[in-house]
């Protein structure tokens, strides 16, 4: 009974040892792996830029607190909108360390989760971007949008948020008006085709894309470079970038000077412009009156632009006169001629009319068209022996005249080196008309003259004789 009574006290015992046993255990294990979890992060994890690899979880929370409070003390978050850039205070960022923990996944490049103010955002944009009504969802929208930004950790992070998404106002940003000699259907086909085009982010206009969609066949150069000019100069007052803009020979009437943008369709001269900014704009175009207009339509900017223009110079055209023995008498006008001109064009971006900068734009250079006159030969009377001053009767005045002969020796303007009856002429070593080839045959019979040739060697020799070529044939 004793045996029986003994065997029952130590079952129940031993039974209440391994309960008790059982019960502290799993207290542990809850402790350890739910309260305070020993699990371990993999190779190659990474918070943010905190590396946690081989880390457990709770060692990994202080060291990602600890690495996010240096890291707002060093980072910048730069904003952008439209053409402004401002710096984001992150005073008041703050990280769920405990949140980022647990979501964490072993292995793999973790972003940390961090939240923003709206009311800080609030504030922010109204002080920087003061030209924007920012909406109660738009300030959400950009909050989330910082937030998601600075999730990787790095150390400078730029965002934009002058998106589509805004439900701010887009406005008139930039506008211009000039006369036009617009006549045909294809330049009112253009024109509506371009009408409320709409200029996605980051991309590229191009004209003569958009011709090549159309079939306005009958537009000439001259309209085309009319329409360009108005846009190129709409464009000019606005931060889109230029990337092909040409300039003709001659300055058209109804273009301001530095305003030319230049069309060939059968040259592949074009204009094209591109969007850096993240919102569409949308061009318009329109044709009233005597006057066409263009217009860009997006989100306010937060600068001005000022299209300048200076050192504009007027160059006269210089006086060709030419010679023809077509003319008889009087002067026959070739070419009238007309000045060029010289200018040049800047763009200067100013904050609250204070000059930020002057960005040089370009120097249009329209050569002069030089006036031409063309005037006749001059045929100089032969001086009689009694009228001549020299006591020889030779003509002094004339140095393409034959001294000897006393006739007249006429350069052929369609045959230079021959005269008017087709001989060679002989000229000396100033370029004066010595004899020609007719002349210069009869000379030759005189050689028999013993005296002759004495007297003609003598003065010959102290004066070479050149052909046209510059060749020396005398002596």
């Amino acid at each position: 009974m004793d045996n029986k009574v003994f065997g029952l006290t130590f079952l129940a015992v031993l039974a209440s040892a391994i309960v008790f046993f059982g019960i502290a255990n799993a207290g542990s294990y809850a402790v350890d792996n739910l309260l305070f979890s020993s699990e371990e992060y993999g190779d190659n994890t990474y918070i943010g830029t905190t590396d946690v690899s081989n880390m457990e979880v709770a060692s990994a929370v202080l060291t990602v607190s600890s690495s996010f409070d240096s890291w707002k003390q060093n980072a910048a978050l730069f904003v952008r909108f439209q053409d402004a850039t401002a710096e984001y205070p992150l005073k008041h960022a703050e990280a769920l360390v405990e949140e980022t923990t647990s979501q964490a996944q072993s292995g793999q490049q973790n972003n940390v989760v961090i939240t923003l103010p709206e009311a800080k955002t609030r504030s922010f944009l109204e002080s920087n971007f003061p030209e924007v009504a920012f909406s109660e969802t738009d300030i959400q929208n950009i909050t989330s949008t910082l937030e998601q930004a600075l999730a990787a950790g790095q150390t400078e992070t730029r965002v934009d948020i002058s998106d589509d998404s805004l439900t701010a106002e887009k406005l008139i940003v930039s506008e211009t008006s000039f006369p036009h000699d617009l006549a045909s259907d294809g330049a009112d086909l253009v024109i509506e085709e371009l009408d409320g085009m709409q200029i996605a982010p980051e991309s590229q206009f191009s004209l003569l894309a958009v011709l090549a969609e159309l079939n306005a066949w009958d537009i000439t150069d001259a309209e085309l470079t009319e329409i360009a000019s108005v846009i190129y100069s709409t464009v000019l007052k606005t931060n889109l970038l230029i990337d092909e803009r040409s300039i003709g020979a001659t300055q058209p009437a109804s273009i301001p000077l530095g305003f030319e943008a230049a069309i060939s369709q059968d040259l592949a001269i074009d204009l094209a412009f591109t969007n850096p900014n993240h919102n569409t704009f949308t061009l318009n175009v329109d044709k009233a009156g005597e006057m066409i207009t263009a217009s860009l339509t997006a989100l306010p900017f937060v600068y001005d632009y000022s299209v300048q223009t200076g050192g504009e110079t007027e160059i006269e055209p210089r006086l060709i006169k030419q010679y023809s023995a077509f003319v008889s008498s009087g002067t026959s006008v070739k070419e009238n001629g007309a000045d060029g001109a010289r200018i040049e064009v800047s763009r200067a971006v100013f904050d609250d009319n204070e000059e930020l900068e002057v960005e040089p734009v370009s120097t249009d250079f329209y050569p002069p068209i030089h006036r031409v006159e063309v005037y006749p030969l001059e045929k100089p009377d032969v001086a009689s022996p009694g009228d001549a001053t020299d006591p020889e009767g030779e003509d002094t005045g004339n140095p393409d005249a034959d001294q000897g002969q006393g006739d007249l020796i006429v350069e052929d303007p369609e045959n230079p080196g021959f005269d008017l009856n087709g001989y060679p002429i002989i000229f000396d070593e100033n370029g004066d008309i010595v004899q020609n080839g007719q002349n210069d045959g009869g000379s030759d019979t005189d050689t028999g003259n013993t005296n002759s040739d004495k007297q003609n060697g003598d003065e010959q020799s102290d004066e070479p004789v050149y052909d046209k070529s510059g060749k020396l044939i005398n002596p």
